[in-house]
């Protein structure tokens, strides 16, 4: 239960760290530094430490391996959400609505419990074999005047592989194999590329994905709960909280919980953490869409000592990712920056 407690507390923060340090208004604070830390910045240090301790062929090593890790033809980013998923979907159709009573809904949530694989599966489809916004000869000049170079970091160039000029904004994803508009990066769980096509059917994904682990959890705890008051647990607790110098209400519920439902404790805790990742992310999604910037920029910039943010075409960047290809054969009446 102690391990329980310190997974959701650090979670939650976790989460409150790399959200409000994203924002523009805590530029080179110590949330700022400490997001980036957190998100990209991690990995970038364990590499530099690899390399130091192994020297250029652990750096070697290490890029191989997460290659390896990372390519289309590699299905384990796939198979271990699929598995970790179908984990929950048990947890919660097998574990947690029979045991919930006829005062709670069960017809709802078994309902829910049932619907929410459907969705998630079936967006998660759509987003492993959506075209993240692969750039042709047909698309090229319409995304050339979509995103225009803005005399500062975001320039055209030639790409090498694909041999043919790059807009800006794109990049070449070697996992995909051709050059990718308005790039976000690559995710593993999904083996695809996310980028200005298949952004929407992403965030709406992550969504999903975030409710239902939302809505498996809030079982959770009705479960726990009603169970509690059944059994007279509930009562005994505030009873014993009456008396001057006993443990406080909390103390003793927390004790109860460890010892009374251990099991349904991880469980709730474990889909409470993968909720608060994957709507943590959502938000910093949208806000990056909102601002003009993609993470793949925010990283690159970064490094570079330099922020790019668009605030004021928030509303073209949103209709951008809500109607990709409208916004893009309409290109010449409104470019987004």
């Amino acid at each position: 239960m102690l391990l329980c407690g310190t997974v959701l507390i650090t979670s939650v923060l976790y989460a409150a760290i790399v959200l409000i340090g994203d924002l523009e208004y805590f530029e080179d604070t110590f949330l700022d530094h400490a997001s980036y830390y957190l998100t990209y910045g991690l990995w970038d240090r364990f590499e530099r430490t690899v390399v130091t301790f192994c020297g250029p062929r652990g750096g070697q090593a290490l890029e191989a391996l997460q290659s390896a890790c990372s390519s289309p033809k590699n299905p384990l980013g796939q198979l271990t959400f699929l598995f970790l998923y179908a984990g929950c979907v048990w947890g919660v159709q097998y574990e947690l609505v029979p045991r919930l009573g006829a005062s709670q809904s069960l017809s709802f949530h078994a309902v829910a419990g049932g619907a929410w694989p459907l969705l998630v599966l079936l967006l998660y489809g759509l987003v492993c074999y959506s075209d993240p916004g692969i750039i042709t000869d047909s698309t090229l000049e319409q995304f050339r005047d979509m995103f225009p170079p803005d005399g500062r970091v975001r320039a055209e160039k030639h790409c090498e592989t694909c041999k043919r000029l790059r807009p800006c904004r794109a990049k070449h994803c070697n996992m995909v194999g051709s050059c990718v508009a308005l790039y976000d990066h690559y995710c593993i769980w999904v083996r695809n590329s996310i980028g200005f096509y298949n952004m929407r059917l992403f965030m709406l994904f992550l969504l999903v994905t975030g409710l239902a682990c939302t809505h498996g959890a809030v079982v959770g705890l009705l479960v726990i709960r009603e169970d509690a008051a059944r059994k007279g647990f509930l009562d005994a607790l505030s009873s014993r909280t009456r008396c001057s110098g006993c443990p406080s209400y909390i103390a003793l519920l927390v004790r109860l919980v460890a010892n009374k439902y251990r099991n349904l404790a991880a469980l709730v805790s474990f889909l409470t953490v993968c909720a608060l990742f994957t709507l943590t992310f959502l938000v910093l999604q949208l806000y990056q869409v909102i601002s003009g910037i993609t993470t793949y920029e925010s990283i690159k910039m970064r490094g570079m000592n330099v922020r790019v943010h668009n605030h004021g075409a928030g509303l073209a960047n949103l209709v951008r990712l809500l109607r990709p290809a409208r916004a893009l054969q309409g290109h010449g009446k409104s470019k987004c920056i």
